[in-house]
C-alpha cells in the first residue's frame, strides 16, 4: 500500500504547472516581511496555520514548484504513518486504517498540490488520535494535546470547526465533571478564537457577497456519506466487511458508545451539518 500511494502521488501531479489557487499560496509565501504576510492570511477565507508555516519553509526551499508542493506530499504520506504508530492500541485496527487512509483516492490527486488539503488530513488524523485518548482518560496532558491540535486545525480551515464542536460535545456528554479539572487545557483554543475575532469580518463578508454559490443540501443526504467514505461497488464493501469484523474494539459489551464509536458519529454529524451549511 505504500509503494502503491506514494508512486500514485508523484505520478498524479508533481510535474503539473500550479493552478490558480496553488499560484495564490505562492504569492503568500513569498512575502518579504511578517506584516505582510498576516496583511495577506487576513484577506484570506481560511486560518493562517497553512500559509504561515509555508511562509516559513519558502524562506528555506524557495517558492518553486517542486518546493511549493514539497510539504504537501510529505504530510499526505506521514497522515498514514502516523496512523499505523499511534491510531490505536489494536495493531490490526492501526493498519486497517492506515491502509485505507494510504489508499484514499480523493487524496492522490491532491497529494503534490501546494495546497491545505494535506495539511488537513495530517490534522484530522492526529486530532481523531487526541479525541481517542482523551475520552478514554481525560487527562491535563490529554486534553491540551486535543485541544492544540484542534487550535491548528480549525486555523487551518474553518470547516473543521464542525468536526471540533462534535468531537467535543461528545467529550462533554461522556465525561462532564471531570473536564472542568482540566479548564487549563483550553487555552489553545482561546487562542485560536482571539485570530477569529479579526479574521471573521473577512469571512462574512465573502459568505454574504458567494453565498448563493453553494446549493443546500437536505438531511437526507446523511444517507450519502459512506459512498463518500468508502466508495462505490466493491472498495466499499470491502471496507464496510472489516468494520463489522472488527466491531468489538468499537462497541462495549454493555451497548455503550466507544470512544471510536463516538468519534466515527460525530464525524458523520459534522459531515452532514457542513452540507447542510453548504
Amino acid at each position: 500500500a505504500m509503494g502503491l500511494s506514494v508512486a500514485a502521488r508523484i505520478i498524479a501531479g508533481w510535474t503539473l504547472p500550479l493552478w490558480f489557487d496553488e499560484v495564490y499560496t505562492g504569492t503568500i509565501a513569498s512575502q518579504g516581511t511578517f506584516s505582510g504576510l498576516v496583511h495577506w492570511c487576513l484577506s484570506e477565507i481560511t486560518g493562517p496555520a497553512f500559509y504561515m508555516p509555508m511562509w516559513l519553509w519558502a524562506k528555506l526551499a524557495g517558492t518553486s514548484n517542486a518546493a511549493l508542493r514539497a510539504p504537501a506530499l510529505i504530510l499526505s504520506v506521514a497522515a498514514p504513518l502516523l496512523i499505523a504508530w499511534l491510531g490505536h492500541r489494536d495493531r490490526s485496527i492501526r493498519f486497517y486504517w492506515a491502509i485505507f487512509t494510504l489508499l484514499w483516492l480523493p487524496m492522490l490527486p491532491m497529494a503534490t498540490e501546494a495546497r491545505a488539503y494535506p495539511q488537513l488530513v495530517f490534522l484530522a488524523s492526529l486530532q481523531a488520535i487526541a479525541f481517542l485518548r482523551l475520552n478514554k482518560s481525560p487527562t491535563l496532558r490529554d486534553g491540551f494535546a486535543w485541544t492544540a491540535v484542534t487550535a491548528f486545525f480549525v486555523l487551518t480551515n474553518y470547516y473543521a470547526l464542525a468536526i471540533s464542536a462534535f468531537q467535543g460535545l461528545a467529550l462533554a456528554a461522556t465525561h462532564r465533571g471531570r473536564l472542568l479539572k482540566i479548564w487549563p487545557a483550553l487555552f489553545p483554543l482561546a487562542a485560536a478564537g482571539a485570530w477569529m475575532i479579526f479574521h471573521l469580518p473577512v469571512v462574512l463578508d465573502f459568505a454574504s457577497a458567494h453565498g448563493a454559490m453553494f446549493t443546500p443540501m437536505p438531511p437526507s443526504a446523511v444517507f450519502a456519506i459512506p459512498f463518500f467514505l468508502f466508495g462505490p461497488g466493491m472498495q466499499g464493501f470491502a471496507i464496510l466487511i472489516l468494520l463489522a469484523l472488527t466491531w468489538p474494539s468499537w462497541w462495549r459489551p454493555a451497548r455503550r458508545l466507544s470512544p471510536e464509536a463516538q468519534l466515527v458519529l460525530a464525524e458523520a454529524a459534522a459531515a452532514q451539518r457542513q452540507a447542510t451549511l453548504e
